[in-house]
This record gives C-alpha cells, sequence and structure tokens, in this order.
C-alpha cells in the first residue's frame, strides 16, 4: 500500500507521527501578582487515576494538592512540600490545578470549568442498532 506526503496512509497518521504528537505539553504559568512557574500535562498513568478521583469521596484538597504535585516541574516540589499549600490562597492554587487540567485535556480550552466531552464516535465506526428502528 503506497503512503501519502508526509507518511500517512489513505489520510491517516502513520503509528510515528501518532506517537510523536502524544508528546507531553509543558508551559509557563504566570502567577497573579508576579512571577512564573513551569507546568505540564499529566501523562495516562497520572491522570486516568486522578479522573476516576473526581466525584468520588475524599478530600479535595488533597486532590489539588496531588494535581500539584504531579503537574508543577519548576520549581519542583516533594510530597512533603505539598502541606504548606493548605495555609496558600485557593484562588492561586486553584488557578494551577485548573492550568495543569486544561493542559492535560481535563477541561476545555475556552471554559475553564466545563469537562471535555468524550469524542464523538466516526460514523464509519459507530454501531447502529436494528433493533426497534423505524423508517423516518
Amino acid at each position: 500500500m503506497a503512503k501519502a506526503a508526509g507518511g500517512a496512509r489513505n489520510g491517516h497518521l502513520s503509528k510515528e507521527e501518532l506517537f510523536a504528537r502524544l508528546v507531553i505539553r509543558e508551559e509557563d504559568y504566570a502567577i497573579p501578582g508576579g512571577g512564573t512557574i513551569r507546568i505540564r500535562a499529566l501523562n495516562v498513568r497520572e491522570g486516568a487515576p486522578f479522573v476516576g478521583t473526581l466525584g468520588k469521596e475524599g478530600d479535595p484538597a488533597d486532590r489539588i494538592k496531588r494535581l500539584c504535585l504531579m503537574g508543577i516541574i519548576d520549581p519542583q516540589f516533594e510530597p512533603e512540600d505539598l502541606e504548606q499549600l493548605d495555609g496558600g490562597s485557593l484562588k492561586i492554587i486553584s488557578g494551577i490545578a485548573l492550568a495543569i487540567m486544561r493542559l492535560s485535556g481535563l477541561l476545555d480550552d475556552d471554559d475553564p470549568f466545563a469537562a471535555t466531552p468524550p469524542p464523538k464516535a466516526s460514523s464509519s465506526t459507530a454501531r447502529k442498532s436494528s433493533a426497534g428502528s423505524r423508517p423516518r
């Protein structure tokens, strides 16, 4: 089968191209009042368990602190640093956590409080049920 320009076949990415696009994104985050830190997106191994805790029993402050531990890369946090976040500004710490979630694809870029909807099934792969369907 012949490959199209860029290595894609029939307009689809090759495996190598897909893996190249799965790179974890990083960015500088401006702290209100001055200064910047470096944050990164969570990878699947980190993000999936975090998503699994949302909406469940547990300490929301602990979730935010763990998210900061995983997502802030400069300055680098250690687990023993997290207790110092307890007395910090909720606005600043939750802003950092939301930015990490946005980079990770857990929030929509335009609305920081809207969860990203699941992707829609492709019409070529969507399962169609014929049971109980009627012509329109």
